[in-house]
């Protein structure tokens, strides 16, 4: 016999019970996601970008800033 498991939709409000909700959200796919529950309905939210990118986004602002202070040009960041 096998275990035959669906993938819950992410981005979308879902019909179900609390138990069901309860029992999506422990799914170890979804600890790093956000997840609501309201009137029925459960959403689950996934986050497109981690820990490496806004490192990365930081990084590319600093360099940006300091080659705009060197050059004595006017930015807002």
């Amino acid at each position: 016999m096998t275990n035959l498991q669906v993938k819950t939709l992410t981005d979308t409000w879902v019909s179900a019970t609390w138990d069901e909700y309860l029992q999506t959200i422990e799914n170890p796919i979804y600890t790093k996601a956000k997840s609501y529950y309201f009137q029925g309905k459960f959403r689950i939210e996934m986050s497109p970008v981690g820990y490496d990118h806004a490192s990365d986004h930081s990084l590319t602002s600093v360099v940006i800033g300091i080659c705009c202070s060197l050059k004595n040009i006017d930015s807002n960041g």
